[in-house]
């Protein structure tokens, strides 16, 4: 079975909600109807819901990263370089697909 990554130092779903996010989305469900294991690298913010959820996560587990599981593929959000590095190891996807959104 083939594995993707989607990466990016931005928020994703559901903090940001842009054309990227939501086409990020939209491919990742049907490339899991094709029986493709997909997830998403996310950048952590301190913000909202999301950010205060993940920040309970991150003290409580005592680690910098946080996996959302709101939706139907993991989602990782990582706070530093280091975190991003060591989730992409631990996941150890075939490709990795990194998308990138202007900021508003």
């Amino acid at each position: 079975m083939m594995r993707i990554l989607f990466a990016s130092s931005d928020k994703y779903l559901p903090e940001l909600r842009r054309a990227v996010e939501i086409k990020t989305r939209w491919l990742i469900l049907r490339l899991i109807r094709r029986g493709v294991e997909v997830g998403v690298l996310a950048g952590l913010r301190d913000a909202g819901l999301i950010g205060f959820l993940a920040n309970l996560r991150t003290k409580n587990y005592r680690r910098s990263y946080s996996r959302n599981f709101g939706v139907s593929y993991p989602v990782w959000r990582a706070i530093s370089r280091e975190d991003a590095l060591y989730l992409l190891s631990m996941t150890a996807p075939d490709p990795v697909a990194i998308f990138r959104s202007a900021r508003s």
